[in-house]
């Protein structure tokens, strides 16, 4: 049984991330999936007489078998989905994980440890914390790659930095710092199977850990305890691939961070000889046969 898939990027990630389009080019190919890499940019949907339409570059295009969407958008997502297109990750986990400020809101009283955190919409005023609050870290609830988090020491900065999300639109959370700043961890799952842990490390003061800004990264062993955590988290979702991002606290115990839907996977290739993409491809057909 052979499969048509879209791949879809934005222009300026697809640019970055060469190395894995190729990856998923040869991949399919190996499993006899028919793969066109599209751009989120000449995507447009919309209604027309009271059905969903989809065009490609002004042009309908027959509809694939499944979609991997590579980009941020839940509505392009949906709309896939109630054409009757499987799409990997799903709208649902796009719309939550997608926002920092909606994973913990929908984790929260799942017995899934999260540091204390503010979610402040763009156009409010900064809170006026005590003086003893300071420092306090600052995150865009729908930033990746580290965008935008800072380890804010004064309310004169925190006035400053909300006046910044103001000026982006973008909402932001508020939170205690990690007991170990400058370590985290990253989970990568398909389904619901943590395929691999990877250790980051800041290359400096930053409290930033991320690979794509210079820090080292190494394999880690989850505990007994560890994983039973991240299988907390993976129950709550119908994943395809994600990034499940861990803090450390001051007794070592984890807590989640956030979850990377659109998740990459420079250090899996980089660290180890796991064939990330190869693993996705068989997890998504096996899923369509089983249908």
């Amino acid at each position: 049984m052979s499969f048509h898939c879209w791949l879809i990027y934005s222009i300026p990630e697809a640019k970055r991330n060469e190395r894995n389009i190729l990856f998923y080019c040869e991949e399919s190919a190996k499993v006899g999936i028919n793969l066109d890499v599209l751009y989120r940019e000449y995507i447009k949907i919309g209604t027309n007489r009271g059905k969903l339409t989809i065009q490609y570059n002004g042009e309908e295009r027959l509809l694939p078998d499944f979609v991997i969407c590579r980009t941020l958008d839940s509505l392009l997502t949906r709309q896939l989905e109630m054409m009757g297109v499987p799409v990997f990750n799903n709208s649902f986990v796009a719309e939550i994980t997608g926002d920092k400020a909606r994973t913990y809101q929908y984790l929260s009283g799942k017995n899934i440890p999260m540091p204390a955190t503010n979610f402040v919409r763009s156009w409010e005023e900064p809170p006026i914390l005590a003086e003893e609050m300071f420092p306090i870290v600052a995150k865009p609830c729908c930033g990746r790659g580290g965008y935008a988090v800072e380890l804010i020491k004064e309310q004169a900065r925190l006035t400053t930095y909300a006046g910044e999300r103001k000026a982006a639109a973008e909402d932001y959370v508020l939170q205690q710092p990690s007991g170990m700043p400058g370590r985290d961890l990253r989970v990568y799952v398909i389904g619901r199977e943590p395929i691999a842990a990877m250790l980051r490390i800041s290359s400096g003061q930053d409290i930033r850990a991320n690979f794509c800004l210079g820090g080292e990264a190494k394999r880690y062993e989850l505990s007994g305890e560890e994983r039973a955590l991240v299988d907390r988290i993976t129950a709550q979702f119908d994943f395809g691939l994600v990034g499940v991002d861990f803090l450390f606290d001051s007794d070592g115990s984890m807590m989640l961070n956030e979850i990377e839907d659109v998740v990459g996977a420079r250090m899996i290739y980089t660290y180890t000889d796991i064939n990330l993409v190869g693993r996705y491809l068989e997890y998504i057909t096996r899923r369509l046969k089983e249908k």
